[in-house]
């Protein structure tokens, strides 16, 4: 009898400790996107916006970009010789897409590698840091040899090409050193900037001059970018919006790539019935690149999503429940 009471009595014990420990874990992930929430709703405030990166640094996002999501991601090169964190800002300017990636880096530490403070990093992956990116090497040399130094004092190198990437255009970096024992170098890079808006792609070291000489967009763009990089400062504040330690602001995608299901679907400027309509789908894939709000139209319940088409920046909305989800196949096509 005795022995059956203390086989109850810890039978107990035991689904009450696992009661907590889930408990714990719900009031954790509450919190978590209670403190998501918070972030979501500085972003999609108007103005200015500075953005805490990682603890590190800070830099103002300006109020002609709208940010619509942030996703961080573990690096960590083949031969595990250096670690890093990729802040990817997917954004619209003058409703065109674009992204912004801050990339920290620092020497292996195991205890930041196996630590908590890789929680909620979707994934790594295997780059070779400052080796498949020449843009990288010269933003080294510039730092080295033409550097600049924004209204901080912080010291930058500053790189920009008509050529990018084989899918961009062109490419706008930054690079400078971090005050941190485990970050030690940061990387700012911004691609298909002005290949979108300029009619020529020959901008090169003389940008500048050119950029007055065109005007309207894009002088504002690089004025933008310019106020950017003056912001950056290692003094970091209270009010500033945190970017730390995993995934923040985003919208997972699942479906990223689409098709529309039905013949000359309409393409509008905002997400309304009565938006502008800009154009119609072709019966090509486009990228999601942001999920709207649920509707339900003519019956049929989905939302609206922002979409581009390939090696195209321009945006548009549609009605998902018009379009499909991409199979493998047509998805390898694709990117291939």
């Amino acid at each position: 009898m005795k022995k059956n009471i203390c086989l109850f009595i810890i039978t107990l014990i035991i689904v009450c400790s696992n009661i907590i420990a889930q408990s714990n874990k719900m009031i954790q992930g509450q919190n978590i996107l209670l403190e998501r929430d918070k972030i979501i709703n500085h972003l999609r405030e108007k103005g200015d916006k500075v953005l805490n990166i990682n603890n590190l640094f800070e830099i103002i996002i300006p109020k002609n970009i709208e940010i619509i999501s942030i996703n961080q991601y573990l690096l960590l090169d083949k031969e595990k010789t250096q670690y890093g964190v990729s802040n990817i800002i997917d954004l619209l300017y003058d409703n065109k897409y674009f992204f912004i990636e801050i990339d920290v880096y620092g020497k292996t530490n195991h205890s930041f590698l196996d630590g908590s403070k890789t929680y909620n990093l979707r994934e790594i992956i295997n780059p070779h840091p400052y080796k498949s990116r020449n843009q990288i090497n010269y933003l080294k040399e510039n730092y080295k040899k033409e550097f600049i130094t924004n209204k901080n004092d912080i010291k930058i190198g500053k790189y920009f090409s008509s050529w990018g990437t084989s899918w961009s255009s062109d490419y706008y970096g930054l690079y400078f050193m971090l005050q941190n024992n485990e970050f030690n170098e940061c990387v700012i890079s911004i691609f298909n900037i002005w290949g979108t808006f300029a009619k020529s792609e020959t901008i090169d070291e003389n940008y500048k001059t050119e950029i007055l000489k065109t005007g309207g967009t894009l002088e504002k763009i690089f004025k933008d970018l310019e106020l950017m990089e003056n912001s950056i400062t290692y003094k970091l504040t209270e009010e500033s919006i945190k970017i730390n330690n995993g995934s923040v602001g985003e919208q997972i995608i699942e479906d990223g790539y689409i098709y529309p299901i039905v013949d000359n679907l309409r393409m509008r400027r905002q997400p309304s019935l009565t938006g502008e309509v800009l154009g119609y789908m072709k019966k090509e894939m486009y990228q999601v690149v942001f999920i709207g709000d649920k509707v339900e139209i003519d019956g049929i319940k989905g939302n609206w999503l922002l979409i581009k088409p390939r090696f195209i920046n321009s945006t548009t909305w549609v009605f998902s429940g018009y379009t499909r989800k991409a199979t493998k196949k047509e998805m390898e096509r694709y990117l291939e």
